[in-house]
């Protein structure tokens, strides 16, 4: 997974030469696939009330993916987070809107 083999500070300095102003941007975290699949059915299913569907989400249930997303968002909402190194590690992408 990567910011289209961009990292952060390449973004940034892209912005910076363009001559665009950022007005809004979030890092998005790092999501091992199959952890995706998952909460993005349990998502779903809650969302239409379907037990069916989220009896469905558990067949990409994947103990280590999960596993991987928790210590990273745990390191996402640790002060360790403002180290660059680190932000480049457990961000893999961004939203942002950008204006002239």
């Amino acid at each position: 997974m990567s910011l289209n083999k961009m990292t952060l500070r390449r973004y940034e300095l892209m912005v910076k030469k363009s001559k665009l102003k950022i007005v809004f941007f979030e890092e998005t975290l790092f999501l091992p696939h199959e952890a995706a699949l998952f909460f993005n059915d349990i998502k779903k299913s809650i969302s239409l009330g379907s037990s069916k569907l989220l009896k469905k989400a558990f067949r990409h249930f994947n103990l280590v993916s999960v596993i991987v997303f928790g210590f990273l968002w745990c390191l996402y909402r640790l002060p360790l987070r403002n180290y660059k190194l680190i932000n480049e590690v457990i961000t893999s992408g961004i939203r942002s809107v950008l204006k002239r």
